[in-house]
């Protein structure tokens, strides 16, 4: 899991690094006469509990520290990338006492990307 740079034209105000989880890294195919190659990434988004205004139905009350799922998938430079975040589930979270730690987070909802309709904990995949 890592920080990205967020956008300064993100409707959130971009001050908070997006945090997002990644799934592959690879190479782009080679570019123009040089045949440079950019290094990227798939990412999966995770939503801060300030970025309500994306769904379109109500998020419950959710911790600061807590983040949304989602199955919002993109690729990315691997330059956007500005730190390393931990996220857990609220059981670990809570156990191992990492409420103190600032790069850590916890997760109990997902969303359906691009629908952003909240999926009940139940029923989320394995």
């Amino acid at each position: 899991v890592a920080y990205i740079e967020p956008n300064s034209s993100d409707p959130s105000g971009g001050g908070n690094p997006w945090i997002v989880r990644i799934d592959a890294l690879w190479e782009d195919e080679p570019r123009g006469r040089s045949g440079g190659r950019d290094f990227m990434m798939t990412i999966t988004w995770y939503y801060r509990p300030e970025d309500k205004h994306y769904f379109l139905e109500p998020v419950p009350d959710i911790h600061p520290r807590e983040l949304v799922s989602s199955t919002h998938i993109q690729d990315q430079t691997i330059l956007c990338i500005i730190g390393k975040a931990y996220v857990f589930s609220l059981e670990l979270y809570t156990q191992h006492n990492l409420q103190t730690n600032p790069h850590a987070y916890f997760t109990r909802l997902l969303f359906n990307y691009p629908d952003l309709f909240p999926i009940p904990p139940d029923d989320l995949p394995p």
